[in-house]
């Protein structure tokens, strides 16, 4: 929330998409009911999710400083060694870093963002109920998702599904 709140209004505009999260709020292909607002869920490997939102390139030195802090949130919970390649490789994409954010700016709103570029996506979701009793999205509900773009990083073998589809052996 710090980083949305650290924009320009101009800034704002860009990358806030929606005001509000409420289902009712939001046009029909930007929610599914087991989803929210995600779109890098499960089985989406090597999704092509386009850019939107504010890129780094047009963020302050201090706003990129934040945008670093909130990607360390999630990279920083691997190994020391890892967190800090990670954030290396973040660092270097910081100009092709989107940020995205839907929902209120105060601190009782529910939200969501998303921090994309070629090397991180990451997704934070205030969700609704699926067997809790809230109907729209509430603050204690969270899913976050943190992938790598077109890493391949729920293991679905792409090479034994190419060989499989365009090169089958000829049978005798």
């Amino acid at each position: 929330m710090r980083l949305v709140n650290a924009l320009s209004s101009a800034q704002q505009a860009e990358a806030v998409l929606f005001k509000s999260i409420r289902w009712a709020d939001l046009p029909p292909e930007r929610t599914h009911p087991a989803d929210g607002r995600h779109r890098g869920g499960a089985f989406k490997d090597n999704l092509v999710l386009p850019y939107e939102g504010l890129s780094g390139k047009a963020m302050t030195s201090a706003q990129q400083e934040l945008l670093l802090q909130l990607v360390d949130v999630y990279a920083g919970r691997a190994s020391p060694g890892h967190a800090a390649a990670k954030m290396s490789e973040v660092a270097g994409h910081l100009n092709r870093t989107h940020f995205v954010w839907m929902g209120g700016c105060s601190s009782d709103s529910p939200f969501y963002y998303r921090v994309h570029s070629p090397v991180i996506l990451i997704e934070f979701d205030h969700h609704h109920g699926v067997f809790l009793s809230n109907d729209e999205p509430e603050k204690f509900h969270v899913h976050t998702i943190v992938r790598t773009p077109n890493g391949n990083d729920y293991g679905r073998d792409l090479l034994r599904q190419h060989y499989q589809a365009h090169h089958r052996t000829p049978t005798a």
